[in-house]
């Protein structure tokens, strides 16, 4: 929240409300409680999305259009890995529910997001009856020290299919090296596991797709945001992001 929109929205506020003690701290009507540290004026300033401008004037309208910019953004900043990803869908947020509390609102939003992870290379082991080459042994001198590839083989040998070692696995390259170094291919490659025949395939997978789901409580006042993903909390008691 930048400084000039902070000090307009305080100009005409009274002393108790400026000072961000939102409600009375008593037991009951809809005080606020004992805040914790981070609630209190010494936390401010702070600015935690700055590209989404908090409204100089507060009524239900001018609330709902605020949060349904601001916690897309806080969502993609907070959230979203984008390095991650192959392709995301952006966040998306609903109002659920609109409260006048005290100085300011309390709203529940919803926001939802998707995405896609790259195509990935993956090495998988699978359980096999027979073997259309020599098959190597699993304690060959090459394999040594890769506890990595010795446990694909054990759970492979379990019957497990879904023993695999992915492309961004940090053993993922020297597991391959040492294979081909082994059979002289990858792909194919059959390892006698203590008598069990494991047979490698590597192969490339489509990326993960996800469809993710967030709740979260605001409480937005004169000069001060906070923020909870409980829903059922009172934001109050959660962290400032704005003020």
């Amino acid at each position: 929240m930048h400084r000039r929109t902070v000090l307009a929205s305080l100009g005409g506020l009274p002393p108790l409300a400026s000072a961000g003690c939102l409600g009375d701290g008593g037991d009951g009507g809809d005080g606020a409680g004992p805040q914790p540290d981070d609630a209190r004026p010494e936390a401010c300033p702070v600015d935690t999305v700055e590209d989404v401008e908090p409204p100089t004037e507060l009524d239900r309208d001018t609330v709902e259009s605020f949060l349904e910019q601001y916690e897309p953004a806080y969502v993609d900043q907070t959230r979203i890995d984008r390095e991650q990803y192959d392709r995301i869908e952006d966040p998306g947020t609903s109002i659920v529910d609109v409260t006048h509390v005290d100085e300011g609102y309390r709203v529940t939003v919803e926001t939802f997001w998707a995405t896609w992870e790259p195509d990935r290379t993956v090495l998988g082991f699978e359980l096999v009856t027979d073997a259309a080459t020599d098959p190597v042994p699993w304690d060959h001198e090459t394999f040594e020290d890769n506890p990595t590839l010795q446990e694909a083989l054990e759970q492979a040998a379990t019957g497990d299919r879904t023993a695999d070692i992915p492309e961004k696995h940090p053993d993922y390259r020297r597991t391959r090296d040492q294979l081909e170094a082994a059979a002289g291919d990858v792909d194919g490659v059959v390892i006698d596991y203590q008598g069990d025949l494991i047979r490698v395939s590597e192969s490339e997978l489509p990326g993960v797709h996800g469809d993710h789901y967030l709740s979260a409580a605001y409480y937005v006042a004169p000069g001060v945001i906070y923020r909870t993903d409980d829903e059922d909390a009172d934001p109050r008691n959660g962290t400032v992001l704005e003020c």
